[in-house]
């Protein structure tokens, strides 16, 4: 599976709450997890991770479906990668 890191900005909008569930109903994630020590980090805000075994054209149309659920005016930019480094991030809280 690959790594997908996606940016969404909605230009007319100020609804992040309702994208970040769209986003989450799309199975995007707002966190990242380290692989060594388990901890789960906030990515910055509205950025969102995805493992998905399909194309980044794939990934990209799931993130279009979510903003258009918010504004038509919008923009995406998805990343694919085989690793992400971070600094300073903050640690999520813990789920219970």
């Amino acid at each position: 599976m690959a790594n997908f890191t996606t940016r969404v900005v909605l230009h007319d909008s100020d609804n992040y709450n309702g994208l970040h569930q769209a986003m989450v109903d799309e199975e995007f994630s707002r966190t990242i997890v380290d692989s060594e020590t388990g901890k789960e980090y906030e990515l910055p805000p509205a950025e969102y991770t995805k493992e998905e075994e399909h194309s980044i054209e794939h990934v990209l149309n799931s993130a279009k479906r979510a903003a258009r659920t918010i504004t038509e005016n919008f923009s995406v930019l998805v990343t694919k990668s085989d690793g992400i480094w971070w600094y300073n991030l903050t640690e999520a809280p813990e789920k219970f």
